[in-house]
């Protein structure tokens, strides 16, 4: 009895392992907008700034209830309320939201924009109309005061509407907005409201088809191949009926395809009983992953299934008949439960030692983890009623555990050929027998048709190996990529690295350079008793004795140097300790300035005899940053600048502050960069420095940081005069970190 109760210690542990990583890195999930105060400042200038879009998720005045005269923009509005677009259940309260409402926004529109043709996104659940200076402009779905008279219209992934403004100054965008049916909307981890963005019509037309094309490929992809690996199993079970493992992983394959299909198939839904729909087959293939998951592991790991496989399976059944009912979130608690089952079997699996379940555990660990990582947060969402942004981390998983069983299968197919082969031989050595013995000619016969049935067998399995070695070289493609994302955390490592060995140089070198400085002072102080000593007992001694003065002076002389020198060594080992700070992952307020000077230091033996430091530093106020990283950037931008300079030359280092902004220029008078090959500067293995000069994933690593921080970089170069590195960093990083 005790070891049957510490046989689910693992469970409890596995429950940990998906548990606590996904909470960390979901630790801000809540998707925020900016705040509008019910007003909006629109320029091109701020359009670019949010790289095309400013989205308008902040805040709305808004009016519950339904009059056609709050679209006049005279019509004042200081007394209504102020509330999110999305409206979340913090923002509805008991009283604010009865299906139907106004939102209205002053938008304070820049003379850059006048005439040109904007788009409108808007994301919704219910119905809308919309208006712009108290002129009905479209109408999506039919907003309606209750809900027979009201016609949803789903937008997951919604066309931008054209919108021109003919003047500049001030304007009203007003929505007339109904949803009737936001209870059942919260309960899926969505909101009651809607999400708005508003840009340049030609960046939105993009925006959406580009995230028409990105859900189609992954649909497309993770789908196929979860279908081909169910499609597989199920002719494996076919001909081997025995194996019902097997049957069991060709249902868990369909599974994840339907998965992978219904997200893409909800978000592109129309109308609210299609959206139900595929919401409910997404749940039949959630509950059916769950049941089928422990079953197909009880299969492989165990000689007959368990007792408690039967209750899963009534119970997987009860739970999918009343999936119509049950919340997503239900659901999503059951999936948990059902994981934290699927890799206690596994451990023990391990624990027991059985051959190759590691394989099978290090696949379900990582979908466990990006199933994880998916659930927590829109459960998190459906409880807290917040947004999430949505990205499929679950498939990658799927993909993972999917190339795991293939691994384990192609094994287990590898230990039958190998069986077969020693029948083979076997079938073989009988034969032989039988020819030299006349008297044994008709067991020889029988044991001929048993060799003709195994070669028929041997060549049915060659079959399948064929079918599998075509999957192999589809997952080397996939491999390709992954050590590509390898070869950049290497990259990463490296310099971590550097960090280390330089924070040890500055180590060592800090105790004997204090050692220095305080026989110094002693010595200073020797020199001034003895000259103080030698004054008062002889006057003027010193001054009329030459050898006395000249000693004394070659002292002084002495003493400038070691002083002078000692405090280089002190600002280069202090430069020095401060670059080391490359592993530093906690966000710090820091000068800038003094992480370019400190990377300088590091490379001042490499360009002092033949490149110039022309030093521009403006004023600049101190920012929230990862200061390690930033030296990075700084190190990998500064070593191409010095690279590219042939013979003697210069490097301009600029900053300036406006506008919230941070700006660093670093220029070198180099050969400079082909223009065809300024558009690939950032890309992962791009290289112009040649075969074994480059790796390619500096300046990809540094696109990333400066993309982790919120900003931007761009290069500008001319062939044979030189290049311009330009970095935009925001002076308020943590605020926005907060807010998202």
């Amino acid at each position: 009895m005790r070891n049957r109760r510490h046989q689910y210690l693992p469970g409890l542990l596995a429950l940990l392992c998906v548990l606590l990583p996904c909470t960390s890195l979901h630790a801000g999930i809540a998707v925020e907008g900016q705040v509008f105060d019910g007003r909006l400042e629109l320029s091109q200038a701020r359009i670019d700034a949010a790289s095309g879009t400013v989205r308008l998720a902040g805040e709305w005045r808004y009016h519950p209830g339904d009059d056609p005269a709050w679209a006049d923009p005279d019509l004042p509005d200081t007394g209504w309320s102020l509330v999110r677009a999305a409206l979340p259940l913090s923002d509805i309260g008991d009283t604010l939201w009865h299906g139907i409402g106004w939102f209205r926004l002053h938008v304070t529109v820049d003379s850059s924009l006048v005439g040109r043709p904007l788009g409108l996104s808007l994301q919704q659940f219910g119905a809308s109309e919309i208006y712009v200076d108290g002129r009905r402009l479209y109408t999506i779905g039919q907003v309606g005061v209750t809900l027979p008279e009201e016609r949803s219209q789903l937008h997951g992934w919604p066309p931008p509407l054209p919108i021109t403004f003919d003047r500049a100054g001030d304007h009203l965008l007003a929505i007339r907005y109904s949803n009737h049916r936001w209870a059942e909307h919260l309960s899926w981890g969505g909101h009651a409201g809607f999400d708005a963005s508003l840009g340049g019509l030609d960046e939105q037309n993009e925006h959406y088809v580009d995230d028409i094309l990105s859900g189609g490929r992954h649909q497309a992809f993770f789908t196929a191949f979860a279908l081909s690996v169910a499609l597989l199993h199920l002719l494996l079970f076919v001909f081997s009926p025995g194996s019902r493992g097997n049957l069991f992983f060709a249902v868990l394959s369909m599974s994840f395809a339907g998965m992978c299909f219904l997200p893409n198939q909800m978000m592109m839904a129309a109308e609210y009983n299609e959206f139900v729909i595929y919401m409910t087959f997404f749940k039949v293939s959630l509950i059916t992953c769950s049941v089928f998951g422990p079953l197909m592991l009880y299969s492989v790991f165990y000689p007959s299934q368990p007792r408690h496989a039967k209750w899963l399976a009534i119970a997987g059944g009860v739970i999918l008949i009343a999936c119509w009912w049950l919340p997503l979130a239900a659901i999503y608690i059951i999936a948990f439960a059902s994981l934290a089952e699927s890799l206690r079997v596994v451990i023990l699996a391990m624990v027991r030692r059985r051959q190759f379940a590691w394989v099978i555990g290090l696949g379900f660990l990582c979908f466990m983890v990006a199933a994880g990582y998916q659930m927590l947060p829109e459960l998190a969402a459906s409880v807290r009623h917040i947004d999430v942004d949505f990205y499929p981390w679950y498939m990658w998983g799927v993909l993972a555990l999917l190339i795991a069983m293939s691994v384990y299968l192609a094994r287990n197919f590898a230990m039958i050929n190998r069986r077969l082969a020693e029948k083979l031989t076997e079938v073989q050595e009988l034969s032989q027998r039988a020819v030299e013995q006349e008297r044994q000619v008709q067991e020889a016969k029988t044991e001929r048709k048993l060799l003709q049935a195994n070669l028929e067998h041997q060549a049915r399995e060659l079959e399948k190996a064929r079918a599998l070695e075509q999957a192999h070289r589809e997952l080397s493609e996939t491999n390709r990529t992954l050590r590509e994302t390898q070869s950049q955390l290497v990259q990463s490592e490296k310099m971590a690295s550097l960090g280390s060995l330089v924070a040890g140089i500055a180590h060592e070198l800090n105790t004997p350079i204090g050692a220095v400085h305080s026989i110094h002072q002693t010595l200073m102080r020797a020199i001034a008793n003895i000259r103080e000593l030698l004054e008062r007992e002889q006057p003027g001694r010193i001054e009329e004795d030459p050898v006395l003065k000249r000693n004394f002076a070659a002292i002084d002389d002495a003493n400038r140097v070691i002083t002078s020198g000692a405090d280089r060594v002190t600002t280069i080992v202090r430069r020095l300790r401060s670059f080391a700070r490359l592993d530093e992952a906690e966000l710090k307020t820091v000068d800038i300035h003094e992480g370019i000077e400190d990377t300088l230091t590091l490379i001042h033996h490499e360009i002092k005899h033949h490149i110039t430091i022309d030093r521009r530093y403006g004023t600049l106020p101190e920012i929230a940053c990862y200061p390690g990283q930033l030296n990075q950037v700084f190190l990998n931008l500064l070593n191409n600048a010095r690279q590219a300079i042939t013979g003697e030359g210069t490097i301009t280092i600029q900053t300036s502050h406006s506008d919230g902004w941070v700006i660093i220029k670093i220029s070198d008078t180099g050969s400079g960069i082909a223009p065809e090959h300024v558009k690939r500067i950032f890309d992962p293995g791009f290289t112009t420095k040649g075969v074994g000069v480059g790796t390619g994933l500096g300046l990809s690593i540094c696109y990333q940081i400066i993309r982790q921080h919120r900003g931007d970089i761009s290069v500008d170069s001319t062939v044979g005069e030189g290049t311009t590195f330009t970095i935009r960093l925001p002076d308020d990083l943590d605020k926005r970190l907060e807010n998202e």
